[in-house]
């Protein structure tokens, strides 16, 4: 054994994207307004895959891309599950929920996003 074997290894994915929302900063109904958008996904895992790394970035920032290309440009308020609660926090824990559920099965697990919006 090396003394390693209960490591925790993280990594991080971010991406970008443009949408509108209904909000202001206190959470209270706002004009329509767009932002800069950027989600964060942190993933971890105590085992590494063959190659040293918990999970291929390239796969876990694709993922994240495909579920927010649904997002961009649009209008989050028009989201049949974020509504009217299109918000950084709301935002934040529908991709939480989507990013694990698609990391079901696996050695990793996905366990903190953030989100900005500009």
């Amino acid at each position: 054994m090396t003394g390693r074997e209960h490591e925790l290894c993280e990594v991080r994915v971010e991406v970008g994207f443009d949408a509108r929302h209904r909000r202001a900063v206190d959470g209270t109904a706002a004009p329509a307004h767009s932002h800069r958008w950027t989600a964060s996904v942190h993933a971890r895992s105590r085992e590494l895959e063959s190659i040293a790394i918990v999970v291929d970035f390239r796969r876990l920032r694709d993922d994240l891309e495909e579920l927010l290309s649904g997002l961009s440009g649009g209008d989050l308020d028009d989201h049949p599950e974020l509504g009217a609660d299109a918000t950084p926090l709301a935002l934040a824990r529908w991709v939480l929920g989507r990013m694990q559920a698609g990391a079901e099965g696996e050695s990793w697990e996905v366990h903190v996003v953030e989100v900005e919006a500009d």
